[in-house]
């Protein structure tokens, strides 16, 4: 199992110097099974550094770690985790003043984030 979990990081585990990110990756592979591993490493690793909406296409991006960006259709539901979503409203939502689209999108991440359905908060 633990040479599953070092196979899906090797580029980040074979990093010269030992990071503080390198030690935890290591021991979460030890800990979770190769399926597993991923989206805990995604939910601890993951900050949410922009997060930006094209009205005009109807798409959001999410920036996360500087070097990775994720697009979205605002139409669709997508299954984030709770971390991410949280971290996504702690930002302020790059778009229009006064946006019909933006406060759809916010009150659709407020009801995921508590764990409702995302378009009827129930």
């Amino acid at each position: 199992m633990f040479a599953i979990g070092m196979k899906l990081y090797a580029d980040e585990l074979k990093a010269p110097v030992i990071s503080i990110k390198k030690l935890v990756m290591e021991y979460l592979c030890m800990m979770f099974k190769p399926d597993e591993v991923d989206e805990v490493i995604r939910n601890v690793f993951q900050t949410v550094n922009n997060w930006t909406l094209y009205e005009t296409s109807g798409v959001y991006a999410v920036t996360l770690d500087l070097n990775h960006t994720e697009y979205f259709l605002v139409d669709r539901v997508y299954n984030h985790s709770r971390l991410k979503l949280h971290a996504m409203l702690k930002k302020k939502l790059g778009c229009i003043p006064d946006s019909e689209m933006a406060k759809y999108l916010i009150q659709r991440t407020i009801n995921q984030s508590l764990g409702l359905d995302a378009n009827t908060g129930m």
